[in-house]
């Protein structure tokens, strides 16, 4: 052994913690000199290899459950729970609900419970062109992530629809109306049912209602806000279009509904709360919010022709810099390097993947990435993945590929317990596996063969949701 003239101290930093931003404080090491042999010896308390991957394992739990996600434990294969004849798509998970779209010829909407697999109840015809879920009570001043994590953990209270009516052309032929109803969860009954004249063309979600913006006959638009779910109208404006009906566009910023015509012109802004004239919201390019980053400021994104145009901007509405391509914003992430986000592009550099710094939008890395049309499906302890055919799993500090498998056309749902992922693998017979890899290494764990899997779910009690031509099958 070296003696103490030669003992150097030396900081060895542990890979950054699930949401918190980097530089993180060190774990002091001690390196001794012994020759052409270093031996690190920690200063202070020692932790076993094993140990300091459980606690590990632990604090991603815990990052996981901060963001809603529901627990898993993915060191063994899950096993069958149960199979219900009937495909389809999960609608939504209620409280001890599930509803399906079993589709067919003839709609079918089924209400299973998701811890036996039994039928509650059938509901036949379409319901509506679209159905959502909806919640009474989501906090009103809740930021963006808030109230994501909170749609992941809270029970909607009930499914709502709507059909828009028809639309000839830039005309609205008399006598259209649109439909809006509310589905109770429990019993799968239709409690409200409301016929609103016009040809519906947007819908915001309120705190206890929806604001509706409707074509009307002549030249006209509706505006009016409707409680949910007894489906009262609390206030209705009518005005002039200025143009045709059916292109009026709208966006909602705070309280604020403003309305503006093809050619961008601002017809009338609306106080939701009151249905009163307020002063127009100022528009953002059009532009889509499609992340709120951990310093405050908006990722957005907005077309430009054939191109796919972002920016970030700060929470005043000063944009901080602009950047090409399609920005990948996983359902699922923990906040790990905050400091870069990544953008795939295409063009005449192929396909590649860009981490630009929050910063300023400089360039920290750029990799090639096989063709991909999805966005990233978990961004977790400083590992991103996604990608389809190909999903590809990709270290964030350096842009080093760490793992690929073939998935299929559709990138999966994020199945992860922090320390593994379960990813559908798209079988050489063109069957499916449910493959469980290490998020970092991708070396495999197990192998689940589930047949041919169209969608796949997950929900809030972990339970896996395997989607087939006419059957359901749940793994926990």
């Amino acid at each position: 052994m070296a003696d103490a003239d030669h003992v150097v101290p030396v900081a060895l930093l542990e890979e950054d913690a699930p949401g918190e931003p980097a530089p993180r404080p060190v774990r002091r090491w001690r390196a001794y000199a012994a020759g052409a042999v270093v031996l690190l010896a920690v200063a202070g308390v020692s932790l076993g290899a094993s140990e300091l991957d459980a606690r590990r394992a632990e604090a991603r739990r815990d990052a996981l459950a901060a963001l809603g996600w529901p627990a898993l434990d993915l060191a063994e294969p899950p096993a069958e729970a149960w199979r219900l004849e009937a495909g389809g798509r999960l609608l939504v998970e209620g409280e001890g609900l599930l509803v399906l779209d079993a589709g067919g010829s003839v709609p079918l909407y089924v209400g299973v419970d998701p811890a036996t697999g039994e039928e509650r109840w059938k509901q036949t015809g379409r319901l509506g062109e679209w159905c959502q879920a909806w919640w009474s009570d989501l906090p009103e001043d809740r930021t963006w992530q808030q109230a994501q994590v909170l749609r992941r953990t809270v029970p909607p209270s009930a499914l709502v629809c709507a059909s828009s009516g028809q639309v000839a052309e830039d005309e609205v032929p008399e006598g259209t109306t649109s439909r809006l109803r509310v589905i109770d969860l429990a019993s799968g009954e239709i409690t409200t049912d409301r016929v609103l004249p016009g040809a519906l063309l947007a819908g915001e979600e309120v705190p206890g209602g929806v604001v509706s913006v409707r074509a009307l006959p002549g030249g006209a638009v509706a505006v009016s806000r409707v409680a949910l779910p007894d489906g009262a109208t609390q206030w209705e404006r009518t005005f002039a279009s200025g143009g045709p009906t059916p292109w009026v566009g709208s966006w909602l910023q705070g309280d604020v509904l403003t309305l503006h015509a093809t050619d961008g012109t601002v017809l009338r802004a609306l106080d939701v709360r009151t249905g009163e004239d307020a002063p127009p919201a100022e528009a953002l390019d059009d532009a889509l919010v499609v992340a709120v980053l951990p310093d405050g400021a908006g990722l957005e994104l907005r077309y430009d022709g054939a191109e796919v145009v972002g920016s970030v901007r700060e929470a005043d509405g000063e944009e901080r810099f602009s950047f090409l391509g399609d920005p990948w914003v996983p359902a699922l992430d923990d906040g790990s390097l905050p400091d870069r986000v990544v953008v795939h592009r295409t063009g005449h550099g192929g396909s590649r993947l860009v981490a630009l710094a929050v910063r300023d939008g400089s360039v920290l890395w750029d990799v090639p990435m096989p063709m991909s049309y999805d966005n990233g499906v978990l961004r977790l302890d400083g590992v991103l993945v996604g990608g389809s055919p190909l999903l590809v799993a990709t270290d964030l500090r350096t842009g080093e590929r760490l793992w690929e498998v073939v998935t299929g056309e559709m990138a999966p749902p994020a199945i992860t317990d922090g320390t593994r992922v379960a990813v559908p693998v798209l079988e050489d017979d063109g069957t499916t596996s449910l493959v469980a890899l290490e998020l970092r290494s991708g070396a495999e764990a197990w192998r689940l063969p589930v047949g041919h899997v169209r969608d796949w779910y997950v929900l809030r009690d972990g339970t896996v949701l395997a989607v087939q031509e006419g059957l359901v099958v749940a793994y926990r």
